[in-house]
C-alpha cells in the first residue's frame, strides 16, 4: 500500500501510521524544506520526502497512490480546485482520502487561512463518494464509544456553524459502515503511548498526580480547542494508572483505565523520538 502524505508538516501523522501499518510506503510532501528536514532527522529517517508547492501539480504518475492523507493544510491553499483535481488523478481506483482537519469559514479559527463554506467543501470535491462531518461529532463518536459511523450520507446543512469539518472519501462502497474498535490499533502498539505533550506540568498529590495542560501560546490554543474544548485542562490520575503507563513498554498490558484517557487524549501515541514515562517531566 502506497499513501501520500500532504501538507505533512514535520511528519507526526506519518511516523505514528507507519508503526500503526509498517508495511505501507508513505510519501511525505510539504513545501517547508525545515518541516522536512526535521521530519527526516526526527520522526522518519527512511522515509520518502517531497519538497513541493501544493497549489502546483504533484510530480507523480497518474493512479500512483492508495490513499492520501492531508491532516491539516487544505485551508491554507487558495486554489482548491487544482489541488483536488490533482488528488483525483494521483488516486488509483480504489482509494481512498482523509483530509482530517478543514477550517470552517464560519468558525472561529485563529489562524483562518482561506477557509471554505461546508457546502462549499462538498462541491468541491467532485469525485468519489465523501462523508463530511463535523470534527466535534467525530471527536464525540471516539471519546465515547471508539467508533467511526460513516453509514449516513453528509448533511451539509448541520455543519454550517462547525468551527471544523473532517471529510473522509472513498471510490469504493465497502468504506461506508460503522467502524468500532478504534482504540484497538493504538492499543496494539503500547510502547508507543505516553502522556499528550502538553501535560509537561504535574504535581505530585495523594494517590497520584495532578496534570496541567500549558499551551506554547494562547493563538495555538484557540486554534486547536475552538470553541469545544476536549482536552481536560486539569486532571488527577491516579497512581496506580500512573504505574501502568509507566510499565506499558515493558508489560505490553492496556487496561481500561488507560483505554479511557487515550479516548480523551490524555494518553496519546507518539512518534517513537518522543519520551515516554509514567511521571511527565
Amino acid at each position: 500500500m502506497r499513501v501520500l502524505d500532504i501538507l505533512c508538516g514535520v511528519g507526526h501523522a506519518s511516523a505514528i501510521l507507519g508503526v500503526l501499518r509498517p508495511q505501507t510506503e508513505i510519501v511525505m510532501a510539504d513545501s517547508d524544506f525545515v518541516n522536512l528536514s526535521l521530519a527526516r532527522q526526527f520522526l522518519d529517517p527512511r522515509g520518502v520526502l517531497i519538497c513541493l508547492d501544493a497549489a502546483l501539480p504533484l510530480p507523480f504518475v497518474d493512479s500512483s497512490f492508495d490513499g492520501l492523507l492531508c491532516l491539516d493544510g487544505l485551508h491554507y491553499v487558495r486554489p482548491k480546485n487544482s489541488l483536488l483535481r490533482e488528488v483525483d488523478r494521483v488516486l488509483n481506483a480504489n482509494g481512498v482520502w482523509l483530509f482530517a482537519h478543514m477550517h470552517n469559514v464560519a468558525g472561529d479559527n485563529a489562524n483562518p487561512g482561506a477557509p471554505l463554506t461546508a457546502e462549499g467543501y462538498a462541491t468541491r470535491f467532485a469525485f468519489g463518494q465523501q462523508r463530511l462531518m463535523s470534527e466535534h461529532e467525530i471527536l464525540h463518536q471516539f471519546r465515547t464509544s471508539a467508533s467511526l459511523d460513516l453509514t449516513a450520507p453528509s448533511d451539509v446543512r448541520s455543519l454550517v456553524s462547525s468551527d471544523a469539518l473532517t471529510l473522509v472519501g472513498a471510490r469504493a462502497e465497502s468504506l461506508w459502515g460503522k467502524h468500532a474498535g478504534l482504540d484497538d490499533a493504538l492499543c496494539r502498539y503500547p510502547n508507543l503511548i505516553g502522556f499528550n505533550p502538553l501535560y509537561h506540568r504535574a504535581e505530585s498529590v495523594s494517590d497520584g498526580l495532578m496534570l496541567r495542560s500549558v499551551w506554547p501560546s494562547e493563538s495555538l490554543r484557540r486554534e486547536c480547542i475552538g470553541t469545544m474544548p476536549v482536552l481536560p485542562e486539569c486532571l488527577h490520575v491516579r497512581q496506580h494508572v500512573v504505574d501502568e503507563v509507566a510499565e506499558l513498554r515493558a508489560t505490553g498490558l492496556v487496561s481500561d483505565d488507560v483505554r479511557t484517557l487515550l479516548r480523551s487524549f490524555v494518553l496519546v501515541s507518539l512518534p517513537e523520538c518522543y519520551p515516554r514515562t509514567g511521571i511527565p517531566a
